[in-house]
C-alpha cells in the first residue's frame, strides 16, 4: 500500500459543514518513495466572512486572507499535487469532504483513496494539547512501510477512520509560510518545524 505516492493534508475552514463552508487554508505535502516531492501551503479567500468561533479555533483572521486567491485560482495546482496519491489526513472525512466540494465547484472530480490518522496517538503540535488529537503534518509526512492501516474510498467509510494506523516517523521539514502570514500570531500544524 505504501509504494504509492501519498499526500499529507491539513486544511482549515470557515465552518463545519462542507456544503456551506469554505476552505481558508490548505497545507499539502506529497511524498514519493520516502521523499518530499511537492509542497502546497496557501491561505485561501473563502469569499465570505470568517465567524468569530473559527478565528478562535484556527487563529486565522479575516484580514489574514486579504490578497489571498480564491480556491478556483489555486485548484489546478492543488489537484495536480493530489492526483494519483493516497490522501492522508487527521480525520480524513472532514478534510476530504471540504476538498471534494471545493473541487466540485470548479468542475473537477476528486475521488482519492484515503487514509485516516485519527487513531494514531503519536506526534502532537506544540501549540495544541494532546487532548485535541492534532497530529503534526510534518511528522506524518515520512510514512514508514511498517504497520497496517485500512484505506477508505469515498463510498466505503467504516464506523471510524481507521482500525489501526501506520507507523510514522518524524522528519525535519519546515513548510514555507502561506501568503500574507507574517503578521499571524499563531503557529499551525501546517507551519511546524520538527
Amino acid at each position: 500500500m505504501f509504494d504509492k505516492p501519498m499526500v499529507f493534508v491539513d486544511i482549515e475552514t470557515n465552518g463545519l459543514n462542507h456544503i456551506r463552508g469554505r476552505i481558508i487554508e490548505v497545507a499539502a505535502i506529497r511524498v514519493e518513495n520516502g521523499k518530499i516531492t511537492r509542497v502546497f501551503n496557501q491561505l485561501i479567500d473563502p469569499e465570505s466572512e470568517i465567524p468569530y468561533f473559527i478565528t478562535n479555533l484556527t487563529g486565522i483572521r479575516q484580514e489574514d486572507l486579504r490578497g489571498a486567491a480564491p480556491f478556483r485560482n489555486q485548484a489546478a495546482e492543488l489537484h495536480d499535487i493530489l492526483s494519483g496519491a493516497i490522501f492522508v489526513a487527521h480525520n480524513v472525512r472532514f478534510d476530504y469532504s471540504f476538498l471534494k466540494q471545493e473541487f466540485k465547484r470548479v468542475g473537477k472530480t476528486f475521488l482519492p483513496k484515503q487514509l485516516c490518522t485519527v487513531n494514531y496517538p503519536g506526534h502532537y503540535t506544540p501549540t495544541r494539547r494532546a487532548t485535541n488529537s492534532r497530529v503534526s503534518l510534518p511528522a506524518m509526512a515520512s510514512a514508514s512501510r511498517t504497520g497496517t492501516a485500512r484505506m477508505t474510498t469515498p463510498m466505503s467509510y467504516g464506523s471510524s477512520c481507521s482500525t489501526s494506523a501506520p507507523s510514522f516517523q518524524p522528519i525535519s521539514y519546515s513548510l514555507p509560510s502561506p501568503g500574507n502570514s507574517s503578521s499571524r500570531p499563531y503557529q499551525k500544524a501546517s507551519q511546524l518545524t520538527s
